[in-house]
Formats: C-alpha cells, structure tokens, sequence
C-alpha cells in the first residue's frame, strides 16, 4: 500500500537583520584566523541603547583558537582575517546581564574548475548586533499587570502595555491590529520575547512564514530555553520545506520538554519525507506513549501507514482503526476503512 502525505507548503524568503549605524569607534582583533572574512558588531542594551562601557568578547569555535578583545567605548568590536567555519560570538556583560551568545557560520567559496585566470576568494563581512538580557529579577513594577514573566520586569510600562493589548486584540481575532501592537511593545523594549512568539503565531496562522521564521527566531534568540519559541520555530521551518533545519530544531524542542508529543509527531513525519521507516516509526511510537496522541488524529493514520509498508497488517489496522474512531468524518475516512479491509484479508 503506498503512503500518501499531504503538505501544505509555501515559499519564504528569509529577512536579513540589520545592524543600525553607529559613528562610535571599534575595537579590532586582526590575529585571525587565517582567512579573509569579518565578522563585526555592536553590543546594546535590552532597550536599544549602545553600551557605554567596555567588554570583553570573545569568539569561540571548534577548528581554531578562540579569540577575544575588549570593545570600543560604544560597544563596537570586529574580528577580522577569518577562515571559513563555524564562530559564537560570546559576551559576558558582567553580573547584570545574561550571557549572550550568537553563532556565525562562514560557509567556504565555492570551488571553480582550474582555468588560466586565477580566482581569487571573495571576502565576506557579516554584522550583528548583539542585546544584553537583564537577569532574572524578583522586582515588580506597580505599572505591570503580571501577564509577562517576571523576568521582564524592567522592561518600560509602556511596552507592557502595548503587549498586553496586543494579547486582547489577538484573542479577539484582530490580527493585523495585534501585530501593531507587539510591533510598537517591540520597538520599546526589544527583548520582550514574549512579543514575538505571539507575533510569530499569528504569522504562522496567516501563512506569512517568512515573518513567522523571523519572529520565532528573534524569541528564541532572547530566550533559547522557551519551549513554546522553539517549537513554534521548528513547525514554521518545517512548513516552508527546511526539513534539516526543522529537524535540528525539533530534537532542540525535545531537549526542552522530554513529554512533549509534537515534536516526535514532527520528526515522524520527517523521517517519512526522508523514506527513514524504521526512525519515523520509532518517533510516532514515543509521541503515541506519551499519551497526547489523542490530540493527533493523522499521528495514528501515518503510524498506521508505516505498519503497512513493513507487511506489520495486525499492526497497521489497530492504528488505522485507531484513526478512524478519533477522526469519524474524516475525509479520507471511506478509503482508509476500504484499507483496513484489504490488511484484514491479507494476512501475515
């Protein structure tokens, strides 16, 4: 029996951050290391604003030597004379801050065939802006009305109460004015992480994926540990066909929440995609002990349909039987009970 998944897909262009202009000066580690890339940026506050002390940074990575400096007075700092690979920016702001990481892949120029004009590599330079996180706090403005964790605490009232309304607007299905709303929250407080998954679901729901995409990211940016961020993350990339991408983000979601059943769902489907049977069955098994699967119909119909393929009929048609008693007015609902029939005549 051939299994058929359906998906809907759409095309995404990605956003590239943009690094505002500072006239500050920059502090410079040329050591390198031993190519010609730069990888430069500007160190700011959770509100927007330039740091005015020096810090260190560093940049970390597994093929060579870690690198550091000390910004500039405005948060400025550049390393340059970098070889292709994998970096993470690293700055540690001291006791008042989180610490910030931000990863940087270089990818290698691509090789031409040999001719007698020599090509030389073509330098590259990314810019990032990197936005300290005030730690944890106890302290709770009066102006706050405690819908925000408590870690944004000294986030300014105002973009509490843009968020906020952001939130009742959204729960009155007035989408475009939500997203105005966490907009303006945003651009007062910048790491109000909050924001942009709520931003980031109604994307999602409008099919917009490449605003989606952005503003999952810019949440789990802020907050790496927010299961939420990271699954919503995974799913955007999995609908606009990242299917690697997805797949790193799902196995990250999982390491956030062991007993969450979505992300196995996902990498199920996943290793369908990929014709991987034997690990797409091994994923929609563990979502299905997890007792969640009541919530995922289709989770027992795929599962069913790798059953099938791998000649397991009894197998196939518990689940299937399964989908058909959650999903009753399915669409497919007479041409999966046709298929049961035939599991059921040919036996093992």
């Amino acid at each position: 029996m051939k299994q058929r998944v359906w998906l809907p897909f759409l095309c995404f262009c990605l956003a590239v951050a943009i690094v505002r202009p500072a006239p500050a000066q920059t502090s410079i580690n040329s050591s390198g290391t031993g190519g010609l890339n730069t990888i430069k940026g500007r160190i700011y506050t959770s509100n927007g604003k330039t740091i005015d002390t020096q810090i260190r940074v560093r940049l970390e990575s597994v093929s060579f030597t870690e690198l550091s400096l000390v910004t500039s007075q405005g948060g400025g700092f550049t390393f340059a004379g970098l070889s292709a690979g994998t970096y993470t920016i690293v700055v540690d702001a001291g006791d008042n801050f989180e610490i910030a990481r931000e990863s940087i892949s270089i990818d290698p120029d691509v090789q031409t065939p040999k001719t007698s004009i020599p090509i030389l590599p073509v330098p590259k330079t990314f810019s990032v802006p990197i936005y300290l996180r005030s730690k944890a706090t106890t302290k709770k403005s009066d102006d706050h009305t405690g819908v925000v964790n408590v870690k944004y605490a000294d986030a300014p009232p105002d973009a509490i109460k843009h968020y906020e309304k952001g939130l009742s607007l959204n729960k009155a299905n007035k989408d475009d004015e939500a997203l105005s709303e966490f907009k303006q929250a945003i651009s007062i407080y910048p790491a109000l992480e909050p924001a942009y998954v709520e931003s980031g679901k109604i994307y999602l729901k409008k099919s917009r994926l490449g605003d989606a995409i952005d503003a999952f990211s810019m949440a789990v940016r802020y907050d790496p540990k927010d299961f939420e961020a990271k699954l919503n993350y995974a799913v955007a990339l999995y609908n606009d066909k990242r299917i690697d991408e997805a797949q790193k983000a799902f196995v990250e979601a999982i390491g956030l929440n062991a007993s969450a059943v979505w992300p196995h769902y996902y990498l199920g489907m996943i290793f369908i995609q990929k014709k991987d049977l034997d690990d797409a069955q091994a994923q929609m098994e563990q979502a299905k002990s997890l007792k969640g699967d009541k919530n995922i119909p289709l989770l027992h119909r795929y599962l069913g349909g790798i059953y099938a393929a791998k000649r397991l009929n009894a197998k196939a048609v518990a689940e299937l039987e399964k989908y058909i008693q959650l999903s009753p007015d399915a669409k497919d609902a007479d041409r999966i009970k046709q298929t049961i029939a035939e599991l059921k005549n040919n036996k093992n």
